[in-house]
């Protein structure tokens, strides 16, 4: 079965750019306030934790309605256990 050839795709510049401020925004925050959030899903919006959760489904629940059009979303991994 052959395997169809990849498609190019491109990131879209709103994409772009919010992966550029969520890297910003990690760069200024330091490795002990991250360790807050280990073993936990949290979304930034504006270069800030607008919401965190244990589960990336609980996560969406926090942030339905909340009138974001778009946010970053990254799992903490947990210090204890990297």
């Amino acid at each position: 079965m052959a395997v169809p050839p990849a498609q190019k795709w491109e990131v879209p510049p709103e994409v772009h750019q919010l992966m550029q401020e969520d890297e910003e925004f990690y760069q200024t925050v330091s490795p002990d306030e991250l360790a807050k959030y280990g073993g936990k899903w949290i979304a930034v919006a504006g270069k800030q934790i607008v919401a965190v959760a244990k589960t990336l489904e609980s996560l969406h629940d926090k942030l339905r309605g909340k009138g974001f059009t778009l946010v970053s979303i990254d799992y903490i991994e947990d210090p204890k256990y990297v």
